[in-house]
């Protein structure tokens, strides 16, 4: 037995201090879940057309699963970048006052929130139970229209700014709206 007073003072701390770094890291972990999941619904068109065209591709070319996946890679990248082109077309177009704009606007939300709305929107009806028809009704479509929302927010379609690997894609869609002729 140890009879020094202080000795047991600090192993005391040493044990909240242990339990405290475990909380710490199973926060960690669990923020890390949720923004994975974020990103993975934010990005949920792009990875599924890069899955089914490498499927596609897989259906007249046999490839071993790294070139598949190379290839889906690829190909999600390319996705990315027309998608803000796209951005980059819009946010020049309603510079000069173009109504045109607005068109592209409606087909960049098509394109990145729909798929992740309604993807939300089958998991949301899998996961929450049925309390009554119509009250789950709402919740679904809540759910679904609040990843939507996480969506464009993501994008920010109105927001004359881009991330630096699509820097080039945007830039050409603002000089070709810039310069029509």
């Amino acid at each position: 037995m140890n009879d020094d007073p202080y000795y047991y003072q600090y192993q005391d701390r040493t044990m909240q201090q242990m339990s405290g770094g475990l909380a710490s890291v199973f926060v960690g972990a669990l923020i890390g879940c949720l923004y994975a999941f974020y990103y993975f619904i934010v990005y949920l068109p792009i990875v599924l057309a890069a899955y089914l065209a490498s499927e596609k591709a897989q259906r007249f070319i046999p490839m071993e699963w790294y070139y598949q996946l190379t290839l889906g890679v690829i190909t999600a990248y390319l996705l990315y970048s027309l998608i803000y082109f796209l951005k980059g077309l819009l946010i020049g177009l309603k510079e000069r006052k173009n109504l045109i704009w607005v068109i592209l606007l409606l087909i960049c939300i098509s394109i990145t929130c729909f798929v992740p709305v309604m993807a939300a929107k089958t998991y949301a009806m899998q996961i929450l139970p049925k309390f009554s028809l119509h009250l789950s009704s709402y919740w679904h479509w809540g759910i679904a229209l609040f990843f939507g929302l996480l969506a464009y927010r993501e994008y920010n379609f109105l927001e004359n700014s881009c991330y630096l690997i699509v820097r080039w894609p945007y830039s050409l869609g603002l000089s070709i709206s810039a310069n029509p002729y």
